[in-house]
């Protein structure tokens, strides 16, 4: 129900890093190199309540970060490129709302871009193939 990766110098996490992982509560990301939080990183944690990711160098968060993840309670991303805060008791009395912290994440959602990733896939050949890079020069044929 808890992970903590804090001070392990990640400077990057899969997408679907905490798949797989649905009573997941807590998450500790404190103290490490992140520039990124993408979109789907929470997707299937419902139940997290707690998510600190304080002391990194975060300059993106996907603008739907926040959206699957009804039970958060506690957010810290302090000491960061593009948000400097440190949320307790969210929407709770006193706390923040999501849509004041979303105010003030704007920055990071603005500078979010989905990474351009490199998958491998498997294929069955029937007959012949071209291929052509990213630029349209030909590679070769199969």
């Amino acid at each position: 129900t808890q992970v903590d990766l804090s001070g392990n110098q990640l400077a990057t996490i899969p997408d679907s890093l905490f798949r797989g992982l649905p009573q997941l509560t807590l998450v500790n990301l404190n103290g490490n190199v992140l520039t990124r939080l993408p979109n789907t990183l929470l997707q299937t944690n419902p139940l997290v309540a707690s998510f600190s990711a304080a002391q990194n160098q975060i300059y993106q968060i996907g603008r739907t970060f926040l959206q699957p993840v009804p039970s958060l309670l506690f957010l810290n991303l302090q000491n960061n490129h593009c948000v400097n805060q440190n949320w307790n008791n969210i929407g709770g009395v006193g706390g923040p709302t999501r849509d004041q912290i979303n105010i003030i994440l704007d920055p990071c959602f603005a500078n979010y871009t989905s990474p351009t990733e490199i998958r491998e896939f498997g294929m069955e050949l029937r007959g012949t193939m071209t291929l052509y890079d990213m630029d349209g020069n030909f590679i070769g044929r199969l």
